[in-house]
């Protein structure tokens, strides 16, 4: 496999078109390199090779195994898309910027679109002098004629899909030393801009904290982009926002303040996780993600206590997981990607809700503190390059002395979930599995990390049978299961006899007949009033 060192990159627009040419330093390589490559006329290939245009790939035959090459290229900025380079208009004008997650990056130059391919970036790009220009690194900008040159600095290694160019009028603030914040947004917005900094400063701090490596880049912008719906990109040192999400004041409503803190605790989350570790293939994007949209609830947790953020978690992420994947539609978390093209179509609500309760589920069974200095050794191992979903399941393992991966795979590689059916008699439990469908499907058992409180006594059991009955040592005079609601299934409940004090997490997983039919109304199921010869009537039904 050909290993691509460095890409030393020059850029001269004037929009909406560039001329440019990269400088790519690589090794290993047989005769053949082939560069993905869309949507740009070739001008030359230094040194000199034969090369043809060939399904969107810049295909050069009689390369030496080591060296550089220099490819001359130009390019248009896109009027009518939202990846790539393209064009975001708003009211007073537009900005230039890019989305090149998942394979975008060949819109701008050639290079090796993949995520395995990791490499340093050194960029240089010519504008008019009214423009600044943002990208991953600070820069130094020097006046030539008519024009500014902005001369980035080098990247560490990193994927052809982090890299992140913006070209506009734009207004910066910033806050911060170590790093050096900066929110970029176009002029009219200053107003809806401390909200977001103050906010990135402290999410910063407890990612810096929980994750025991300070942030990896000099400096980190916020640019926020208008006239998009997307929520964020985590390019590394330069996320990207809908500025529908990401700017805010004291005096918006509580649930436009609950989605800035939520997305800028995500992407930078993904700084650590997803961009100084990425994954290897875009099998493991659900990882990713999910890994991300977890650790955006923790960061709420911690900086906004009184919203109760879990809470939320249980009402949006896990309620819509659950009800997806109780459908004949659901499919498995983990899809097999065969080709680039195919990732935006496989990965939906159930690889990034589910996927997000069931990290959840792994870390209240393993600990907070074991998942954390997991995750911590998976960070530290692969930092700077590549890692698959196997390589994080053997650092949780690794640190609790258990076999993560066999229980996590089992979770990941089929659909649906469990729902546990309880019957307590004195001192004991009988715990019935099954699978709870709202359409007929095949009877199935899985590992189940439940956590229950007996009689005050916290407890945790992993489930590995249909049935299976637990013993105490006193009579069972209080219980419930599923604590703080982490368990990625349902528990059946004939009676509330029994049962424990409810906090407002697990209050709000509980669904009566009532609740119930609402649910289901909610979502057009009303005409399905059945769930495994369990009549929803007037009768006590309770399900959490």
């Amino acid at each position: 496999m050909v290993n691509v060192e460095s890409y030393q990159l020059f850029l001269d627009f004037e929009l909406p078109n560039y001329t440019g040419s990269v400088k790519i330093e690589y090794s290993d390589c047989d005769e053949k390199l082939a560069l993905d490559c869309e949507g740009l006329e070739i001008h030359f290939v230094k040194p000199s090779v034969s090369w043809i245009m060939e399904n969107q790939k810049l295909v050069l035959h009689g390369v030496e195994s080591k060296g550089t090459l220099e490819i001359g290229f130009s390019g248009k900025v896109a009027k009518d898309a939202l990846v790539g380079i393209y064009t975001a208009f708003y009211e007073n004008g537009s900005i230039v910027t890019t989305q090149f997650e998942p394979i975008y990056a060949r819109r701008l130059f050639p290079c090796i679109d993949h995520p395995a391919y990791k490499a340093k970036f050194k960029l240089v790009v010519s504008v008019n002098e009214a423009l600044k220009v943002i990208s991953n690194m600070p820069c130094s900008v020097e006046k030539s004629g008519n024009k500014l040159v902005y001369t980035f600095e080098e990247t560490p290694p990193m994927s052809t899909y982090l890299l992140y160019l913006g070209i506009g009028d734009f207004t910066e603030l910033e806050s911060g030393t170590k790093p050096k914040l900066i929110l970029a947004c176009v002029k009219g917005r200053e107003s809806k801009t401390n909200y977001p900094l103050k906010t990135g400063v402290s999410v910063l701090e407890f990612f810096e904290c929980y994750f025991g490596i300070p942030y990896p880049l000099p400096k980190l912008h916020f640019v926020a982009v208008p006239g998009t719906a997307a929520g964020g990109m985590e390019n590394w040192g330069a996320i990207t926002f809908g500025e529908v999400y990401l700017l805010a004041d004291e005096n918006s409503p509580v649930e436009q303040k609950i989605n800035c803190v939520y997305i800028i605790a995500h992407e930078v989350a993904h700084q650590w996780f997803g961009d100084l570790v990425t994954m290897k293939w875009w099998d493991d994007l659900w990882l990713n993600e999910s890994f991300a949209t977890l650790m955006g609830f923790k960061a709420m947790q911690a900086l906004k206590p009184e919203w109760e953020p879990f809470s939320v978690f249980v009402q949006e992420e896990m309620k819509f997981g659950l009800l997806e994947d109780s459908l004949s539609t659901t499919h498995p978390i983990q899809a097999k990607v065969n080709e680039a093209h195919e990732i935006e179509g496989i990965f939906d609500a159930i690889s990034y809700s589910k996927g997000a309760s069931v990290l959840r589920m792994l870390e209240a069974y393993l600990g907070e503190d074991a998942f954390r200095r997991g995750v911590n050794l998976y960070l530290r191992t692969h930092a700077y390059s590549n890692a698959e979903g196997k390589h994080f399941w053997g650092a949780l393992s690794q640190v609790t002395s258990s076999d993560v991966g066999s229980l996590a795979e089992e979770w990941i590689s089929k659909a649906g979930y469990p729902v546990l059916l309880i019957e307590v008699q004195a001192n004991k439990m009988k715990i019935r599995q099954e699978r709870f469908s709202l359409a007929t499907s095949p009877s199935e058992t899985w590992k189940v990390p439940l956590t229950m409180e007996v009689n005050s006594k916290t407890k945790s059991v992993l489930l590995r049978k249909e049935e299976e009955v637990l013993e105490f040592e006193d009579e069972i005079s209080s219980f419930k299961l599923n604590l703080n609601r982490t368990g990625f299934y349902r528990v059946y409940y004939s009676s509330l006899d029994k049962l424990s004090e409810l906090n407002a997490i697990e209050k709000a997983a509980l669904l009566t007949i009532t609740s119930t039919l609402r649910f289901l109304a909610e979502f057009r199921f009303l005409s399905i009033w059945m769930w495994q010869g369990v009549t929803l009537t007037k009768k006590s039904f309770y399900l959490f």
